[in-house]
């Protein structure tokens, strides 16, 4: 059984697999300590005495100084469900991140695809740079029917033709007692690429009822310091 703040993962509170050593956790908060401790659990529901906390600090999380999006326009693939609009604009890119984990705050921005397609979000940075880091924040809040994406791609290109497939934002271990909070997710490159386009690729979950995706905001990165935002 694997929990997160003592309530059981989603999709692991029955782990039949004994070869399983290790957890990989994702979306911690930066310089701060997290405990963890095993349980054994057998097929009668048995379950031990925990094992002593293994305490661990994640250090600093590094965020690349240059921040080489701000406030660049966008096209996106599928509109935003309130206004149905596929325009070019900078909401998405501006800054300005939303106050509150709720569809109320107006900073967010969600969509919805009948047939489960991802949404592109295509940013231009105005011209041909190295990027190294990508960071998209994203809405959970179940009681709306707002869900996490299934998976989220960062492709990029210099002439909005020809794309490459950069890489894919890890997935937060999220307890079944899901609560409304945002998730900042982040993706940085062992290397910079060139890139002139930047493609934020969403893929909604799929679930059978009507779920919204909600996006607030998205930023493309690199490690000159002498342009740093």
């Amino acid at each position: 059984m694997i929990c997160k703040k003592q309530v059981p993962i989603k999709g692991r509170h029955k782990n039949i697999n004994p070869s399983l050593t290790s957890l990989t956790d994702v979306f911690l908060h930066s310089n701060t300590d997290y405990s963890y401790q095993v349980k054994a659990y057998d097929f009668a529901n048995n379950l031990s005495v925990p094992t002593v906390p293994l305490t661990i600090n994640t250090g600093i999380i590094p965020v690349l100084p240059n921040k080489v999006s701000g406030g660049c326009p966008y096209t996106v693939s599928i509109p935003d469900y309130t206004n149905n609009l596929k325009t070019t604009n900078t909401k998405l890119t501006d800054g300005i991140y939303a106050d509150s984990a709720s569809i109320e705050d107006p900073k967010w921005e969600g969509f919805h695809d009948n047939h489960q397609k991802p949404r592109d979000v295509i940013i231009d940075l105005g011209k041909t740079m190295h990027v190294q880091q990508f960071i998209a924040d994203y809405l959970l809040e179940p009681k709306a029917l707002v869900y996490l994406p299934a998976e989220v791609n960062v492709l990029v290109s210099t002439d909005n033709v020809t794309w490459t497939d950069v890489g894919k934002f890890s997935h937060p271990n999220l307890p079944y007692d899901e609560t409304a909070a945002t998730y900042k997710y982040r993706l940085t490159l062992s290397k910079p690429v060139s890139a002139r386009y930047v493609n934020f690729r969403t893929v909604p979950t799929p679930r059978w009822f009507d779920e919204l995706t909600f996006e607030d905001e998205f930023e493309v990165r690199n490690n000159d310091v002498s342009g740093a935002k």
